[in-house]
């Protein structure tokens, strides 16, 4: 069970929670990615970022037993510090980066020419 106190303290860092036993290596990392490089095996844990209030004996056990489900079919668990970049695509950089041949006439909005 995570304490009050220990979420003041570390509130939004991350731990390694062992699925074989529940237990941990017993330190706090900054990232979720700093606690996976300091396991064995990334499949071995389950990581958990401290929550400011507490979190029960059943949540715990609930995520603990959802992370081995996820990770026995195979299923990756998602990494809340990820951001996908992706590229801000609009008609002008569509067209002239040739993906579209745009048609100009003054009496129509601009279209696409197949």
């Amino acid at each position: 069970m995570m304490s009050r106190e220990l979420g003041l303290r570390y509130e939004g860092k991350w731990v390694a929670i062992r699925l074989a036993d529940g237990g941990s290596d017993g330190v706090v990392y900054d990232s979720r990615r700093d606690a996976i490089r300091h396991q064995l095996h990334e499949r071995q844990c389950a990581y958990v970022r401290i929550p400011l209030d507490d979190m029960s004996p059943r949540s715990a056990q609930t995520f603990l037993d959802f992370t081995r489900q996820c990770y026995d079919a195979g299923i990756p668990m998602a990494d809340p510090e990820f951001e996908m970049h992706t590229p801000q695509l609009t008609y002008d950089s569509l067209v002239s980066g040739g993906i579209i041949r745009a048609r100009f006439n003054p009496d129509r909005p601009p279209g696409l020419l197949p």
